[in-house]
């Protein structure tokens, strides 16, 4: 659990940094942080601890942003639930898939995002300006993916304590028979 609630107050603190960023670059080259979060959360820690740790993110990120509540915890679960599911088949931790995985998600939460503005009654429809964005932001978001994971990674790696078992055997090590 302390991983968790680590790798979740580093996600916090890159959320208060993406916002000090988008006041002095352009939108267009500040990268999203919390799907990153998500995707790294999804490849390294994985499961409930994981799940808990981008849900954490991502209402921290409704929150700084103003968005509606809940919009973007739920696309930072969505994000988690794809690239654990992607995880689950291939093996995904290099940076490279990463990256890749980033810049295939940042498509489909512009899409998602439509559509539940969409499903709110509210007027969506793409322009080119969003088409714009998102193009940028995905050539952003798979730049970025491998740094995120690379702190997520060594924050893990840094509280492996957590990974510790009753007996101070590291859980899933092999067990001594007698």
């Amino acid at each position: 659990m302390i991983t968790t609630l680590v790798v979740a107050v580093a996600g916090v603190l890159c959320l208060a940094l993406q916002g000090a960023l988008a006041t002095f670059l352009p939108r267009l080259v500040v990268p999203d942080v919390a799907p990153l979060f998500a995707i790294a959360l999804a490849l390294q820690i994985g499961g409930a601890r994981g799940l808990l740790g981008a849900a954490i993110v991502g209402m921290a990120a409704d929150t700084l942003s103003g968005a509606p509540l809940g919009h973007l915890t739920l696309l930072n679960v969505v994000c988690y639930l794809g690239a654990r599911a992607a995880n689950a088949s291939l093996e995904l931790r290099s940076r490279v898939a990463q990256a890749a995985l980033a810049a295939i998600w940042t498509p489909l939460a512009a899409g998602l995002t439509l559509f539940l503005a969409w499903w709110g009654g509210e007027t969506a429809r793409a322009s080119l300006r969003l088409l714009q964005l998102v193009a940028a932001q995905t050539a952003v978001a798979a730049a970025t993916a491998p740094l995120v994971g690379a702190l997520v990674e060594t924050l893990v790696g840094l509280t492996r304590i957590d990974e510790m078992g009753r007996r101070g055997a590291p859980v899933g090590a092999p067990r001594r028979s007698g």
